[in-house]
This record gives structure tokens, C-alpha cells and sequence, in this order.
């Protein structure tokens, strides 16, 4: 979905998947991302001297999404994000593989994880964050299994912790898998002197429950409004952040309070990227959320789907092009048939092999065919499926 806002010096990303509006009233960094909080570019006062933006109002996204630590948050990502501001993880997501985040340095042998930390990473009370603390945390996540941490559940919940020393631990894990790493890289951190007293994490709900080490402080949250509000740690080990304080506003209609100036980012459909592009003061920002679309065929109901070359020519013969040009106005990526978009330079390859829009391969095996079956879509996804109805069709009428 595009996102739109006001801003001093519009800033343009490249035209992927989703759009943003963003307003800002002054900016240091010409093209600077806003893909981690630690970049955020918006803002509608003037900033402090040590940051870009004051305050980084948003749009709080389905409300309450549960008090902002590992056990009280709902299950989700909006409500992970929530969390991740305030507790850092051994690793981060990077664009191509998982990059050192708590962890300064890590090395895998086998099923043996070793994370080296940064030395001068501090828990918000002031406290220096060490081995000891996440040693703490694999044992205590696997008595006390967090919302979205998966790897404390099911047949990865027997992992052993190790400190070398005081900022060197060793997690091994029961068994030798390409997805643990990621697992125990995403786990948010706790902080032992305050939860190695806490008997019950979901009862817990004093303000040492949002003590964490991440790059922005807790500062409030309203369970009645789904409101959070973050401030800016200035001991933070990693990059500086650009926001003073991110707040999370509830509103009624995103579109409508970004016009009132409640917001300073909202998301837009494509058809009004173009307008919103010619308002002064309104930058966009477009990036590659991930949402796929796919049509799912079903063998029972049509026992012709059931053959590969009927698939394949039903796949040939979708002008996916199309859809993304005049559904999407240009704001999206023709995916390969591994599902994975191109410019997720993380996961895709280009080892899968590709059936590109070819009608007439498509005509050659369908021709003789009579196969009848139904679209079926959500109302936001008509238009997507006009044009596949009508591609075939058209290969129909010329049979």
C-alpha cells in the first residue's frame, strides 16, 4: 500500500510493492531510508539539535496490540515491531542474510551458536547487558514460552546456554537446522536482574516489565486506544536514531487524519500516488512489503488442475504485467514462480525455474480442453481478477 506525507525535501524511494506519504518539516539526511526505526524520516515539528525528526507520529494499526514486552504482546507483526523498539534481538534481519545486531559478532559450528555482544550495550535502567542476560533468557523462554518466539515451542524447545565469558555465551540447539539460527537470532533479550524474580510474565505489568536495551525507551501505553509512545535512548550502542519520540495515534481513517495533520505517515492506494505526488510538501515513499498475490486451484473441484501442463498454461497465460501495471499503477514487481519477488534479494533466486507470460504455449495446451471452473477473490482483489478472467477467456473464444 503507498504511504504519503508532508515534507521540506521530498524523498523518493524506488518504485516497488508499497507506497508511503510522510511529512516532515526539516531533514539532514537527503535519501535516507525509513526501513528500521533507527532511520525514521518524518515529523511535524522542528527537531531537537541531536535528531532529524521531534516526535514521529503514525497510525496505530488495529489498536490494542498487548503491552510492548515479550509475553504481553499479542500475537502478530504489527505487535512484534511494537516490541522490537524497545528489545533488541542477537541478530537482525539484513537484506541478504542475518547481520550482528546485539550480537557485534556470531559463529555457527554444527548446532553450536556463539555470540560475541557489544561491549558497551546498556539496559534502559542503566545496567550493562552481558552474557549472564542472555543466557537468562533461553532458559527462562523455555519455562515461560514467549508470544512469537517459535523456537520455544514444539521440537526446538531444548536449547543449552553457555557463557565463555562476560560478553561471549554458546547456544546449542537439539538439532542441526538451516531455520535455528534465525530463530534464536530473533528472540528478544531479557534483562536478568529485573525478570530472574518474576514467577508469572503475564501478570507482570509493572514499568521494569519494558525494560529492554533497544534503541527507543517506553514511555506509555493506552490498552483503551491501542496509543504507544517511545523515547529515544540516548545510551543506545547502535546507529542514532533519527526520531526523538515515535508516538502510535488511533485514528479513524488513516488518509483523513494525515490530511488533518494528526499523522505524519499514511499509507495511499496506487491510483493516488499520482496526486498526492504533485502536492507540495508531500514526499512518497514506496517499498517492497512482500505481499503476494496467488491463485490457488483446486484439483478436487477440477480434476483437470491436476495436470502440470494445465497449470503451467493457466500460468503462461495471466498477463501479470498488466495487473501491475493498471491495477497497481506501476507500484509493484512481477514475481517469479517461486513466489518470492525479485527485489527480495534475500530469499530470491533465480534458480527456480520461470514460465513467462506466453499465450500462445499457453493456447497450444489448453486447445480441446473444457475446463470450466470459478474465480473467487475478496471485493479489493476484483480488478486483479477482471484481467485474469479476461486473458482467459480470450484464449477460450479461440479455441
Amino acid at each position: 500500500m503507498p504511504k504519503i506525507a508532508k515534507t521540506s525535501k521530498c524523498i523518493v524511494a524506488g518504485m516497488l510493492a508499497a507506497l508511503s506519504v510522510f511529512s516532515i518539516t526539516a531533514c539532514t539526511s537527503e535519501g535516507s531510508s525509513a526501513d528500521t526505526p533507527s532511520q525514521a524520516q518524518t515529523a511535524n515539528t522542528q527537531p531537537e539539535k541531536t535528531y532529524q525528526v521531534d516526535t514521529l507520529r503514525m497510525a496505530a494499526y488495529g489498536g490494542d496490540r498487548g503491552g510492548p514486552n515479550p509475553f504481553l504482546q499479542k500475537s502478530g507483526g504489527p505487535a512484534d515491531q511494537k516490541v522490537r523498539y524497545i528489545f533488541d534481538s542477537l541478530l537482525n534481519e539484513g537484506t541478504k542474510e542475518l547481520d550482528p545486531w546485539l550480537a557485534e559478532s556470531y559463529s555457527v559450528d554444527g548446532n553450536v551458536y556463539t555470540f560475541k555482544l557489544h561491549q558497551d550495550a546498556m539496559w534502559h535502567d542503566g545496567e550493562k547487558v552481558t552474557a549472564d542476560d542472555v543466557a537468562f533468557t533461553v532458559n527462562y523462554y523455555q519455562k515461560h514460552t514467549p508470544t512469537s518466539q517459535l523456537i520455544f515451542s514444539g521440537d526446538y524447545n531444548n536449547l543449552t546456554a553457555k557463557v565463555l565469558d562476560e560478553y561471549t555465551v554458546q547456544i546449542t540447539a537439539n538439532e542441526n537446522d538451516s531455520t535455528v539460527l534465525g530463530f534464536i537470532g530473533s528472540m528478544f533479550i531479557l534483562p536478568q536482574h529485573i525478570w530472574e524474580s518474576v514467577e508469572d510474565p503475564l501478570t507482570f505489568t509493572d514499568e521494569k516489565a519494558y525494560v529492554g536495551c533497544g534503541m527507543y525507551k517506553f514511555n506509555s501505553y493506552d490498552p483503551t486506544t491501542g496509543a504507544y509512545s517511545y523515547i529515544a535512548f540516548d545510551d543506545y550502542y547502535g546507529p542514532k536514531v533519527a526520531a526523538r519520540e515515535i508516538d502510535f495515534v488511533p485514528v479513524s481513517d488513516e488518509l483523513l487524519a494525515f490530511e488533518n495533520g494528526e499523522i505524519d505517515l499514511a499509507g495511499i492506494s496506487a491510483d493516488l500516488a499520482e496526486e498526492y505526488g504533485k502536492k507540495d510538501g508531500v514526499g512518497i515513499i514506496s517499498k517492497d512489503d512482500d505481499m503476494i498475490y496467488q491463485i490457488y486451484l483446486n484439483h478436487e473441484k477440477v480434476p483437470e488442475f491436476a495436470d502440470f501442463e494445465v497449470r503451467k498454461a493457466i500460468y503462461q497465460a495471466i498477463d501479470r504485467e498488466s495487473i501491475v501495471q493498471n491495477i497497481w499503477r506501476g507500484y509493484g514487481t512481477v514475481t517469479g514462480a517461486g513466489l518470492i519477488s525479485p527485489t527480495n534479494t534475500r530469499f530470491y533466486t533465480d534458480e527456480v525455474e520461470q514460465y513467462d507470460y506466453d499465450v500462445e504455449a499457453a493456447r497450444k495446451v489448453l486447445e480441446g480442453k473444457n475446463i470450466s471452473f470459478t474465480l473467487t477473490c475478496p471485493e479489493s482483489y476484483t480488478g486483479m481478477a477482471e484481467i485474469v478472467k479476461k486473458t482467459l477467456t480470450e484464449i477460450a473464444d479461440r479455441h
